[in-house]
């Protein structure tokens, strides 16, 4: 019997600040689709933290725009936090507390 793991294994395959947004591309490099929207069961989300040096400046969760089989990328965008330099990713689930593994990217926010 295969394990389902607690939190999918994506990579960060790009992150930049395009006008006023931050655009992020990741891929799931793991054996199995992240689902979402799946009735029942806790939506995954991302925690984007963007920093101004050692100050947290914006924190947002997000959705994938859509279910993520193995090997596929989806992009997302959200604002651009006011001076922000980096950009940390966090594991999550919905409506879970987080005892997740911590940040598993982060990036130097380029425009």
């Amino acid at each position: 019997m295969a394990i389902l793991p607690l939190f999918p294994e994506l990579e960060l395959l790009d992150a930049h600040v395009d006008g006023g947004d931050v655009i992020v591309t990741l891929k799931n490099v793991g054996a199995f689709t992240i689902r979402t929207r799946t009735y029942g069961e806790p939506e995954y989300r991302l925690i984007a933290k963007q920093f101004d040096g050692d100050v947290q400046v914006d924190d947002r969760w997000l959705a994938l725009p859509r279910d993520l089989a193995p090997g596929e990328a989806a992009t997302i965008a959200f604002p651009h936090g006011q001076h922000a330099t980096t950009l940390r990713l966090e594991h999550a689930l919905q409506d879970v507390p987080s005892p997740g593994p911590g940040t598993f990217a982060e990036v130097r926010l380029v425009r």
